[in-house]
């Protein structure tokens, strides 16, 4: 039986990696769900020189724009949530209903920083010191790595990249 091989996308390229790994499902371990490329560090260096590309064009997007990019991934998610699910569940071993309801929620946390873009508003406080205002506000800080668990890999990864594009991080 043929299996899909899956690329890594780096800078706008799908690329090859240096090996490939079966990935298999935990619950029948004879389900073999594709064959995944593994980065190599050059193209892990190349991945992270090419996030600090975009992020100045990314950073001075407007507020607008980005609202618009999170929405959009997020009714994909969203639109695709049967699809994905099952693929989430084969992966991960878990029930068919938790693989699609996790990809849903990762829409929804996509919808939620897309609004909250939009909602741009700083905090202010009295400091100690007489005559000065603390001023807080939001600001891009560049280039954000991420790291999740194997557990809910949709969802920590929808907690942690939606949060980071919305404020203006690569």
């Amino acid at each position: 039986m043929s299996h899909k091989t899956y690329n890594n996308y780096i800078d706008g390229q799908w690329c090859e990696g240096h090996a490939t790994l079966g990935n298999y499902s935990p619950s029948d371990t004879g389900d073999l769900i594709g064959q995944y490329h593994q980065a190599s560090a050059d193209q892990a260096r190349q991945a992270i020189q090419a996030a600090r590309a975009a992020q100045p064009l990314w950073a001075a997007s407007g507020l607008e724009s980005r609202q618009q990019v999170l929405m959009a991934i997020g009714d994909e998610l969203i639109a695709r949530k049967e699809e994905l699910g099952e693929l989430l569940s084969r992966e991960e071993g878990k029930p068919l209903a938790e693989g699609i309801g996790e990809v849903n929620r990762s829409g929804q946390f996509f919808h939620y920083y897309a609004a909250e873009v939009l909602r741009q508003m700083g905090e202010t406080a009295a400091s100690v010191r007489p005559g000065v205002d603390i001023e807080v506000h939001r600001e891009p800080v560049g280039v954000v790595g991420i790291i999740t668990p194997w557990n809910f890999p949709m969802a920590t990864a929808a907690w942690k990249i939606a949060p980071a594009l919305a404020f203006g991080n690569a």
